[in-house]
Order: structure tokens, then C-alpha cells, then sequence
């Protein structure tokens, strides 16, 4: 039995005490306690008063329900984890979808005002920052070991010898990340917003280390299914509507 009794450090990590209660970690703690911890292992009831699930909400919320509180959990992540600070290390130590993180901002962006990092200025920060959340939750293994051996080495990359399917997936790339299609490889302008990723190392580190991540949660086959024809998709693979 758990009881609350007066009020709590408002530092005190509820999300990570009830976290470690629970058997689907993929659920947030915020939706459990609204929906009444319907992931707690069997035989286990979870029961909090009115007034006690208010407070846990406001002390979740505070922490990730805003930048500040984003910020505010990042300056101190080092002493209160004792893990270096890294986007993964981050997401997995506080049970957060990376979407809780791209709603508001970059993870680089609030690591800059937490003054763990040096501050930047890049060219794409803002094309870049929609982005990441738009990639957060690609679950494709197969377009993810594209893009992260084409983006690790993009000024040594001729985009328009790339094989059809390759430039299929690239092009889906372009599109999240753009908007738009890319008419033809070949084209000046497709070349430089492309190229200018380099420019924006911060932000294209980012992304990276987000691929890497994605690629790790996976735990279902991701060998792509043989179409008879030249595919880029796979089956059961969450992608962008464009």
C-alpha cells in the first residue's frame, strides 16, 4: 500500500515510481492513472484518491508538459540519473514517447537553454525541428538503415545515380522533411536543400541519434516483403501521410 501524505519535493519523479508498477511500458503514466492503471501486472490494483491523482498529473505536467519543464528535467538529468545526457539515455530514463519532446522543440534547442550544451544558430532549425517530429515515429528498420548511411555521408552522395528504389525512399525523406516532392535529382535547387543538411550539424546530429533510437525499439521482423516488383515500403510500418 502506497500513501501519500502531505505534499511531495516537487522535484520527486513520480513518472519513473509508477513507471517501474506498470507491465506496458508503452503507455505514459499520464494515461494510466487517467484510465485507472489498466497496465498494472495481474493480480496488482492501483488506486489513487481524487485529490492524489491531481497532484501526480500537475507534478507530471510541470515536467513535460511544457518546455520548462523539459529544460528544467535536462539541466539536472546528469545528477539525478547519473547517465550522460544523450536524446536516448533521456527518453528511456523517463518513460517518454520522443513525440512529448518535438511538440514543443528540438532536443539539441532545449538542451542549449539548459546550458548543458553551447548554444547554435543553424540554417534548417526550424524545417529541421517539424521534422523530428514528424520522423519520431517511423518504425520502418528498412527506410531508417537508408537514411542513416545516406545522411552520415551526404556531400559524398550522387543523388541521381542512387537505385530507383533508393531514390523512392529518399524521396519520401524530401517529402517529410520539405513538403514536397523533389521533381528531379538533378535540379539546383533539390541539391542544395539537400546538401544544406550538412550545414546544420546540431540539428542533423539529432536526427541521426532519433533514427538510431527508432531503429532500436523496433522488435518486429523488418526484412521487407518480397511485392514482386521494387518496393520501398514495408508492411505494418507507421510512415508520414505524405
Amino acid at each position: 500500500m502506497l500513501d501519500f501524505i502531505g505534499q511531495s519535493n516537487k522535484r520527486y519523479n513520480f513518472e519513473d515510481k509508477f513507471a517501474a508498477l506498470l507491465s506496458n511500458t508503452t503507455r505514459s503514466v499520464t494515461r494510466e492513472i487517467k484510465d485507472g492503471f489498466v497496465s498494472a501486472p495481474k493480480g496488482c490494483y492501483i488506486q489513487l484518491e481524487k485529490k492524489a491523482a491531481k497532484y501526480i498529473l500537475d507534478n507530471v505536467r510541470a515536467f513535460y508538459g511544457n518546455t520548462a519543464g523539459l529544460v528544467s528535467r535536462v539541466a539536472s538529468f546528469t545528477e539525478d540519473s547519473g547517465l550522460e545526457l544523450t536524446l536516448a539515455n533521456f527518453l528511456d530514463y523517463y518513460h517518454l514517447d520522443p513525440r512529448a519532446i518535438y511538440k514543443f522543440s528540438s532536443f539539441s534547442r532545449i538542451c542549449a537553454r539548459a546550458d548543458v550544451i553551447a548554444d547554435f544558430c543553424e540554417p534548417l532549425e526550424e524545417v529541421l525541428t517539424k521534422a523530428l517530429g514528424r520522423f519520431a515515429v517511423v518504425d520502418s528498420r528498412h527506410w531508417i538503415r537508408f537514411l542513416l548511411n545516406l545522411l552520415s555521408r551526404l556531400d559524398d552522395v550522387n543523388f541521381a545515380a542512387l537505385h530507383q528504389v533508393e531514390q523512392r525512399m529518399l524521396q519520401m525523406f524530401y517529402v517529410t522533411v520539405w513538403g514536397k516532392t523533389a521533381e528531379s535529382w538533378a535540379s539546383d535547387e533539390v541539391q542544395d536543400k539537400l546538401y544544406a543538411l550538412s550545414d546544420s550539424p546540431v540539428l542533423l546530429g539529432e536526427l541521426l541519434e532519433l533514427f538510431r533510437y527508432r531503429y532500436e525499439q523496433i522488435d518486429f521482423i523488418d526484412e521487407p516483403v518480397d511485392l514482386g516488383f521494387d518496393c520501398p515500403l514495408d508492411l505494418h510500418c507507421t510512415y508520414t501521410r505524405d
